[in-house]
């Protein structure tokens, strides 16, 4: 069959990176002998039109939306484009939305044939071999899908792969990172292009406002460092990468895990750079783990310190103590590597007082860079459902579901106007003192990344 894959065009473009999940799902679809294409409609800034374009050249008999909350809309009109193209296209709808809401997600998303709740990479090839051979009383057989049958909604059990080595390398042919530029997860890069990696899926935490769990699950499975040497030759040397973004929902998790890795990469002798802009757990790292991560050309860590206030902490499920995350911090900056620190304002039964707290401590610290992202009750975390239990969370507007320049939820007695001018107040106070600043000029590449840096500012601000 003739299947695509499409990543939505957004209103708010804060990084565009190769849809690695896309690519991991073209990939398994090769395996079973299906002609695979990857539309990025937010890359390729394309319209409505363009779209429809596509859709008519192509002509597919499958197409599949990566969905995020803020794309429900978007995914709709792209229904309705591909439907009057061809009647009989099979629509899907996969990502971070349909996993963390498979409840609501064929209601919200009415004209859509099927969606799937987390890895998909096995049940959307079983899926269309349903379809092609007809099998439709197989479709309970089919994990993670999503169905209508007799007027209601199905959610079949999902599928976690042990071994990822199984799902083979993402499809970069299709998404080459090469293309990809100035508009980096995290905002800065040190030497693109710049190619997204990932090692392991799954997390064990429990922090209250994260959805991770629920995409990839709380089993932390992993790819085998000769799998994942596989792939970073292939991009070194097909796409001349500088720099490697690891994307793993933790990567330092197992420390013998980083530490092969890491020797793995001195061995290859590469010259490439590393980060992690998708976060590790402080409580994860020491100066062990740590020397083998500068060696092997890793130069900077996002890391999750979310709140100020020891009680904030503590409601998230944070298991860290400020003093803790003070001496990791620390720790991290003797080994010479840069650190961002990852915030969140406004979170349930914070104060003015207790986001003050966070904004001094991020001061305290010492960071590179900081982000103060506004609290975002993420489908599917413990916190929304108990926000949406509690009547707190109601007429939600899933086209503005965005967590930089849109306040979704603000604590008792503040205001959501009180609560962008606090953001606002937070990054000013970081980023206007004299050292920090030249850190940040020093690191924009180019007037196109100067232009990226410029509208997030613009959105914070």
């Amino acid at each position: 069959m003739k299947v695509l894959l499409v990543k939505p065009n957004k209103k708010k473009r804060y990084f565009i990176v190769p849809p690695i999940g896309l690519g991991y799902l073209a990939t398994s679809l090769r395996e079973e002998k299906h002609e695979v294409q990857i539309l990025d409609c937010l890359r390729n800034k394309m319209v409505l039109k363009e779209v429809k374009n596509y859709f008519e050249k192509y002509n597919p008999d499958v197409i599949g939306f990566q969905t995020f909350p803020d794309d429900l809309k978007t995914v709709k009109k792209y229904v309705e484009l591909a439907k009057g193209v061809n009647p009989r296209v099979i629509t899907i709808s996969g990502g971070p939305f349909p996993s963390c809401l498979p409840e609501e997600i064929l209601e919200l998303l009415d004209n859509i044939d099927y969606a799937f709740q987390g890895e998909a990479e096995k049940g959307l090839c079983m899926l269309l071999n349903c379809i092609e051979s007809g099998k439709s009383n197989q479709l309970e057989s089919v994990p993670g899908l999503v169905w209508r049958k007799s007027g209601r909604t199905r959610i079949n059990p999902q599928h976690f792969e042990r071994d990822l080595d199984n799902l083979g390398i993402p499809a970069w042919d299709l998404i080459p990172p090469d293309k990809y530029n100035e508009t980096y997860h995290g905002a800065f890069a040190k030497k693109p292009p710049v190619a997204l990696v990932q090692t392991k899926r799954g997390c064990p935490f429990r922090c209250k406002f994260c959805a991770g769990n629920r995409i990839n699950g709380r089993v932390v499975r992993k790819r085998s460092v000769n799998k994942v040497m596989e792939e970073i030759d292939l991009l070194y040397r097909m796409y001349g990468i500088g720099e490697v973004h690891i994307e793993d929902d933790n990567f330092t998790i197992n420390k013998k895990d980083v530490i092969d890795f890491c020797k793995a990469l001195i061995e290859k002798k590469y010259k490439l750079l590393f980060s992690c802009p998708n976060g590790v757990s402080l409580k994860t790292l020491d100066s062990e783990i740590l020397g083998w991560m500068k060696r092997a050309g890793f130069y900077a860590l996002h890391v999750g310190v979310e709140s100020g206030s020891e009680k904030i902490l503590k409601s998230m499920k944070k298991e860290l103590t400020k003093r803790e995350i003070k001496e990791k911090i620390s720790l991290i900056k003797k080994f010479g590597i840069k650190v961002v620190g990852l915030f969140v304002l406004g979170y349930p039964g914070e104060t003015k007082e207790s986001i003050k707290e966070t904004i001094e401590f991020s001061k305290e610290l010492d960071l590179d860079r900081a982000q103060f992202g506004i609290f975002l009750p993420l489908p599917g975390t413990d916190i929304f459902k108990e926000l949406v239990n509690n009547g707190q969370l109601e007429d939600i507007d899933w086209d503005l579901y965005y967590s930089y320049g849109h306040v979704v939820h603000e604590p008792k007695h503040m205001t959501k106007q009180e609560l962008k001018k606090i953001q606002r107040r937070a990054f000013l106070e970081f980023y206007l003192r004299p050292k920090i600043f030249s850190k940040l000029l020093r690191d924009i590449l180019s007037i196109k990344h100067f232009k990226f840096l410029i509208m997030r500012v613009n959105d914070f601000l």
